[in-house]
């Protein structure tokens, strides 16, 4: 595998009918037991999608978009709801409720996954489900705050980021 990535980076022949697929192996999840605070996690988060958009542009602005009219969706309905619209509660509903099930149904399959963090998963799984509106709002930002530049800083070291990576 090593031989053909160094290849295809070099633009080299050989290796172009290779399709590599991501695929979820409940078995290969591993647990951080480490800490983190809010701004490394946000230096990390924006590190990877200024990765993401200098490599995959069009899945970057992709998020970006959907992000913008998923966060202006709640705001409107939640603006209307404060100026009194009845129906804009049942809107934001149904906006909300895929998303926060998706977070229920993640934790429960972590959960499942990783039984000795079982104490861990029934005392905190309820913020996979009530605040994953909070976090559509922080990856907007994040996805913002990842638009400007191709520099990113990882373990120390700063490294510029180009569309077509070097030989």
């Amino acid at each position: 595998m090593w031989y053909c990535t160094r290849r295809l980076r070099k633009g080299e022949p050989g290796c172009g009918a290779w399709r590599f697929q991501i695929a979820f192996a409940p078995g290969a999840m591993a647990v951080s037991g480490g800490g983190t605070t809010a701004r490394e996690f946000l230096a990390w988060a924006r590190r990877q999608l200024t990765i993401t958009r200098v490599y995959r542009p069009r899945l970057w602005w992709m998020a970006l978009a959907a992000h913008i009219f998923y966060c202006g969706g709640m705001a409107a309905a939640i603006a209307a709801s404060i100026l009194g619209h009845r129906g804009a509660e049942w809107v934001l509903l149904a906006q909300l409720s895929p998303g926060m099930l998706k977070g229920a149904n993640r934790a429960t399959l972590a959960k499942a996954e990783l039984p000795e963090y079982r104490a861990w998963f029934d005392r905190h799984a309820w913020v996979h489900t009530l605040w994953v509106p909070l976090g559509t709002w922080i990856w907007l930002i994040v996805l913002l705050a990842s638009a400007c530049g191709n520099r990113v800083e990882w373990r120390g070291n700063r490294y510029r980021l180009t569309a077509h990576p070097p030989d």
